[in-house]
């Protein structure tokens, strides 16, 4: 079966392909009216090309809103094979979720400014059911629909056993909730979500942040891991530190909840060498780190839950 070339984020372009052998993840759409919004199904593309889940999609065609553009057809795949660690990790993880008697750790800091990498448990006989999150903004950019994103049949049923087996896939955006539609049609004919059932995790009001979203989404869930193509996409303490030395406690968790899916990039040993994008150089003490953090704006006076 051929790839199909659509347009996704280049954080997702790296999920491609997928081992479906080590899949897992059900998911539910836990779309409401503050950004977790359903969209209208997108037009398919010709059936020999398309991976779909026996699903009728209704016709519509995707209109230019905002930044986001039609989608392109032109294949522009970034294969990473830190993508089937993803899969094969969150496989893992919902099992040991459904079987173990002690607490599950989850992807998400319990302290962030500590920066000891020490995580929140996920309370086995809570009500919590275990989800995995990836991010679709390409590096500091937001997600465009012009940014493609070939699918083929290994990712979609990859997530599909995901789902069958209790685990929410959810996905996040630094676009608008308003975009909505837009995100859900190219998720829905890419067939990474051809029911429509996933949760998107978008931006509700001016000033919203990711952090927001990913902290809620985890109250909700037991986030058992996290995947996008740079640091800043786990926690957004990355964006407070200048030196990487001071975060390398947290280097524990690549491949162990958190997974860097995008294209390759060295990290550097000093200023004049490339740099991981979500790993600028600095020196900072734990302690000011705090104190940055905490001091970070909550827009438009909302508290964080």
């Amino acid at each position: 079966m051929s790839l199909v070339s659509l347009t996704l984020p280049g954080c997702v372009a790296a999920v491609i392909p997928l081992v479906a052998s080590g899949a897992i993840v059900q998911s539910e759409n836990n779309a409401d009216e503050n950004g977790d919004e359903e969209a209208p199904t997108a037009e398919q593309p010709e059936a020999a090309n398309v991976v779909t889940a026996e699903t009728d999609a209704a016709s519509s065609g995707v209109e230019e809103a905002g930044s986001l553009v039609q989608p392109s057809t032109e294949d522009r795949s970034i294969q990473s094979p830190r993508l089937v660690e993803f899969i094969r990790y969150s496989t893992q993880q919902a099992f040991r979720f459904s079987e173990a008697e002690e607490p599950l750790a989850s992807a998400v800091l319990s302290n962030p400014a500590a920066l000891d990498g020490e995580r929140i448990n996920c309370d086995r006989d809570g009500e919590l059911e275990p989800a995995v999150l990836i991010d679709l903004d390409p590096g500091e950019a937001t997600y465009s629909s012009n940014s493609p994103l070939p699918t083929s049949t290994s990712i979609a049923l990859s997530l599909k056993v995901l789902r069958s087996e209790g685990v929410t896939v959810a996905w996040i955006s630094g676009n608008s909730a308003a975009d909505a539609d837009i995100v859900r049609d190219a998720l829905t004919s890419s067939g990474l979500d051809p029911d429509a059932e996933d949760t998107l995790l978008l931006m509700r009001y001016p000033g919203d942040r990711k952090q927001t979203r990913r902290k809620e989404f985890s109250s909700e869930t037991c986030l058992i891991a996290i995947a996008g193509d740079n640091r800043r996409d786990f926690d957004e303490l990355y964006d407070y530190l200048n030196n990487r030395n001071a975060a390398l406690n947290l280097e524990k968790l690549i491949n162990n909840g958190w997974f860097l899916i995008g294209p390759d990039t060295p990290i550097a040993t000093n200023k004049d060498e490339a740099s991981d994008p979500a790993l600028p150089l600095i020196s900072q003490s734990s302690t000011e780190l705090q104190d940055d953090i905490s001091a970070a704006p909550i827009p438009d006076g909302k508290q964080e839950q």
